[in-house]
């Protein structure tokens, strides 16, 4: 059986200030040409069976265009694909709100099979049994499947590997326990991954986390084709808006001057027209003010151009904290506080209430610091590196 496994369209994302021709946000527009892209590779490669694995719209109540886009694209699968099912379930982004309902049910209407509490469900003329699990009951059923006879899948949206996510408070699933199943179909990391011999997450299609800096090295966004009989998975790219993260380099020792023209050599050497550029700096000072005028000038052309500008203090306070880093001769002396006992591991930093972990530095109060490093999230756009690309800098 080839079953088409897409998931966290988002339709109705919204970021930075650009605006369509027509007064629609630019973002939001390209969440709904990647999902039309979708569709029309889906419709292109004919599956058996189509799976959404949850987070179709971007928030429980989304816009008449995130409505209307939907609604078109799975009305165009079913137009072009009378007799392929099309099953969905809830993500954590368009769950069913008290006393608001489900944005997904008006998709009902057009003949998609629209799960909002985990069931069940056979599709005879495929001799498949579907055990769809949405977001709100993912940690409450038991994932295995039934005694009937037949080619048993599993469409879920939920955290199914610690691994992907990273955080301290994540309540992640085992991916050893959907084992069983013919295929594990997920939904809610926006990365194309296998998480077990036979489940795979589709990724999302279009660059929509509060953080895609983290992602890009990951690939491009996309759907999975899923073949049950071979046990394999394809992901299938699609065109999404170019996001370019500028080669990150330290600020130590630089006039506002040459931080202006370092930055402006680096948006010179590729085209950035079209795309979302960032550039990171390390260990600004405070008072370094680059020229805007100049950068706004070389950056018309993007979507849209920001600076991650980052302190000194936090960037060592960063540095300090990796597990195994190696500190420049010229880090300051209340650094060996931090570094004296235990700091809990990690495998890759993540990030940091910037404002907050600064003053916990400032008072040299570890306590307050390893307080502050257990609450690290991995959406924060405040990501701390690892020491090797900046020590030369420092």
């Amino acid at each position: 059986m080839r079953v088409a496994h897409i998931a966290d369209l988002h339709l109705g994302h919204r970021r930075y200030s650009a605006i369509t021709e027509s007064g629609r946000s630019q973002r939001e527009q390209d969440v709904s040409d990647a999902f039309a892209a979708t569709v029309d590779g889906i419709i292109a490669a004919r599956p058996d069976l189509v799976c959404v694995a949850g987070d179709v719209f971007d928030m429980a109540r989304p816009s008449n265009h995130a409505d209307n886009d939907a609604l078109a694209g799975f009305g165009r699968i079913r137009k072009a694909l009378p007799s392929v099912p099309i099953l969905l379930v809830s993500g954590n982004h368009d769950r069913e709100r008290p006393g608001g309902g489900s944005p997904l049910k008006s998709l009902a209407h057009i003949g998609v099979r629209v799960v909002l509490r985990a069931a069940r469900i056979t599709v005879p003329s495929l001799g498949a049994v579907v055990l769809c699990v949405p977001e709100s009951d993912v940690g409450r059923v038991k994932l295995e499947p039934s005694t009937e006879r037949g080619t048993h899948l599993l469409l879920a949206h939920g955290k199914f590997s610690a691994s992907l996510y990273r955080l301290p408070d994540a309540a992640c699933i085992d991916p050893a326990t959907i084992g069983d199943f013919a295929a594990g179909l997920l939904g809610d990391f926006h990365c194309f991954s296998q998480v077990a011999p036979r489940a795979w997450y589709s990724g999302s299609t279009e660059w929509v986390s509060s953080n895609v800096w983290g992602e890009l090295a990951q690939g491009p966004k996309g759907w999975a084709m899923i073949d049950t009989d071979a046990g394999t998975a394809t992901h299938q790219p699609i065109p999404t808006r170019t996001h370019i993260d500028l080669p990150a380099f330290g600020a130590h020792g630089l006039s506002a001057k040459e931080l202006t023209a370092k930055v402006l050599t680096q948006l010179a050497a590729q085209p950035i027209d079209g795309a979302v550029v960032r550039q990171v700096i390390h260990d600004v000072p405070r008072g370094v003010r680059m020229d805007t005028g100049a950068l706004r000038a070389a950056t018309k052309g993007c979507l849209h151009f920001f600076t991650d500008e980052r302190r000194p203090k936090v960037e060592w306070v960063g540095r300090a904290l990796i597990p195994g880093a190696e500190l420049p001769d010229n880090a300051p002396d209340w650094l060996d506080d931090l570094t004296d006992e235990p700091i809990p591991d990690r495998e890759q930093p993540v990030s940091l209430q910037v404002a907050a972990l600064e003053a916990a530095a400032d008072r040299e109060d570890l306590d307050e610091v390893r307080r502050l490093v257990e609450r690290w999230v991995d959406t924060n756009p405040y990501d701390i590196p690892a020491p090797t690309a900046n020590a030369a800098a420092a």
